[in-house]
């Protein structure tokens, strides 16, 4: 099993925690939710190897100081693209399971996702971890990588559900607090920061005080 993080350009991500942050204090921000990941999936003993795919060079340094390897990918045309080159790439190697995870789930812990792996059914299979709202695929092991088509964005934990469902294929759809989170709006920002923790991203937002400039 390879661990895949797909990552934007660090200096373009989350655009839409604008009116809380500024460009600076977003790109920290996205960094610091990374190496929370990361800090998580280097944890895992089940995970062959940990990939991020991406053109950023600033995710690319981060990557190094984990240990992680990198996939290089195109221009930056969001997750979609980024899961698609992924998946081309394990298949190429002959990788037989991708646990695909975004860098933007702090809260994310090692019991998180071994509960993940651990109840993983046999191939050919799909496991889809939903976000809070039941909206997004905060998570997602295929097995093989190649096993049906990635289709990210708004509803998309029904969307593939669906589309596993029409292949046949065995679904697990667990729901797990340390996925639940994605931070994309003002008000995940605040959720982050009520959340009991000291991630590095909870430290880092906190130390803003973004909140003191919202009027």
């Amino acid at each position: 099993m390879w661990a895949v993080i797909p990552v934007k350009n660090l200096s373009q991500a989350k655009q839409r925690l604008s009116p809380s942050l500024n460009a600076e204090e977003r790109k920290h921000l996205f960094s610091a939710m990374l190496e929370d990941v990361l800090s998580v999936l280097v944890k895992i003993h089940l995970f062959e190897k940990i990939i991020l795919a991406t053109n950023c060079q600033n995710a690319i340094s981060i990557a190094k100081l984990y240990g992680a390897s990198v996939l290089t990918t195109g221009p930056d045309r969001g997750l979609n693209q980024a899961a698609i080159e992924s998946v081309n790439f394990l298949k190429g190697k002959g990788i037989q399971g991708m646990f695909l995870i975004p860098a933007d789930i702090p809260l994310v812990t090692d019991k998180d996702i071994y509960s993940v792996l651990e109840t993983h059914p046999q191939s050919p299979s799909v496991s889809i971890i939903p976000s809070q709202d039941k909206s997004g695929s905060n998570c997602m092991v295929l097995t093989p990588p190649y096993i049906m088509p990635l289709r990210f964005g708004q509803k998309s934990f029904i969307r593939h559900k669906e589309i596993a469902q029409k292949r046949g294929l065995k679904i697990n759809s667990r729901e797990l607090a340390g996925f639940a989170l994605d931070i994309d709006t003002p008000k995940d920002l605040y959720n982050l920061i009520h959340t009991k923790g000291n991630t590095r991203s909870q430290k880092y937002l906190r130390q803003t005080r973004f909140w003191e400039r919202i009027t």
